[in-house]
């Protein structure tokens, strides 16, 4: 169940539409007590690429790539811009959540 982050409800809180990027869309919900717009937080908020590029370029570096050639993989076939200190901080951020969802 969904809970209100400002008021803790988890009674009156109902689905409202989409918030919509470059990368996609996520839901958004409304508390009816308090009036609260929100999105729910996953690891990957507010994070300029989306999880499928991150994830992407976690298994890339795990596979054996180095940052640069994982940066140029997806630089050519994504057509991103991504530089390989990005990789780094991603490969050491996400490795342990990506290790406990497995």
């Amino acid at each position: 169940m969904i809970k209100c982050p400002q008021c803790n409800s988890s009674k009156f809180v109902i689905r409202a539409g989409f918030r919509k990027n470059k990368f996609g869309k996520k839901q958004k919900y409304r508390c009816n007590d308090c009036w609260f717009w929100f999105v729910n937080k996953d690891a990957f908020w507010h994070r300029a690429y989306p999880k499928r590029i991150i994830t992407e370029a976690c298994s890339c570096y795990k596979r054996g790539m180095s940052f640069d050639d994982v940066a140029d993989h997806l630089n050519e076939y994504k057509g991103t811009a991504i530089v390989p200190s990005t990789i780094f901080y991603w490969v050491t951020h996400y490795s342990t959540i990506l290790k406990k969802n497995q």
